[in-house]
């Protein structure tokens, strides 16, 4: 300090910057990971919705019987079961994150530290989608078994809950559509932040 007490400060402070620069970077890079992470198992549940509309087609069909209908409603209601598994099970870093806890509380919207300084955030809503009250998928259920069973006693009312099921999934998937858009561009955008903190870091 007593050779440059001047420089030494100067040095010190632009260390300090380069230090938090550095690990910024490592946080942009854990939440493209977090966001792939919940993108990916989005990406599974559409698989199965997309299934599950296909099941509902072929049962709301007035050449089904009654119990082939059964047999389409007992593989329904597996992928309907999988869905929500997915939603209460898919973790990063031991916290689930489609379930309206992703930040680790009650709440789905994650900050993350993306710059040297405090406040420098970027902020992502990972959604709920589980299908309780809260959830996203709520609309299955919520309407008694309507939604929630392509089966019925006669073909007029099996046809009648397929096609609920049908507006279901239609809605479930459009969410689905909407929240993976999201991480898209939220992805997209921590990809360029980290570009540019590695030149100002480089700088």
């Amino acid at each position: 300090a007593a050779d440059d007490a001047a420089g030494l400060a100067i040095s010190t402070r632009m260390s300090t910057q380069i230090i938090g620069l550095e690990q910024s970077i490592q946080n942009a890079s854990d939440a493209i990971s977090m966001i792939n992470t919940a993108e990916g198992a989005l990406d599974e549940v559409t698989n199965l919705l997309q299934r599950m509309r296909e099941l509902a087609l072929q049962a709301s069909n007035g050449t089904t019987g009654v119990e082939d209908r059964s047999y389409l409603n007992k593989e329904y209601q597996a992928l309907y079961a999988e869905i929500s598994r997915i939603a209460n099970n898919s973790e990063w870093n031991g916290r689930t994150i489609l379930n309206n806890t992703a930040n680790g509380s009650s709440s789905s919207l994650v900050s993350f530290q993306i710059g040297m300084d405090s406040g420098q955030t970027i902020s992502v809503d990972f959604g709920n989608f589980t299908t309780n009250a809260s959830g996203t998928f709520v609309d299955f259920v919520s309407a008694g078994a309507t939604a929630g069973t392509i089966s019925g006693t006669s073909t007029a009312s099996a046809q009648t809950k397929a096609s609920a099921a049908i507006g279901s999934i239609d809605t479930a998937l459009l969410a689905i559509s909407n929240q993976r858009s999201s991480f898209g561009a939220a992805s997209n955008r921590l990809t360029h932040a980290i570009d540019n903190l590695t030149n100002v870091t480089i700088n």
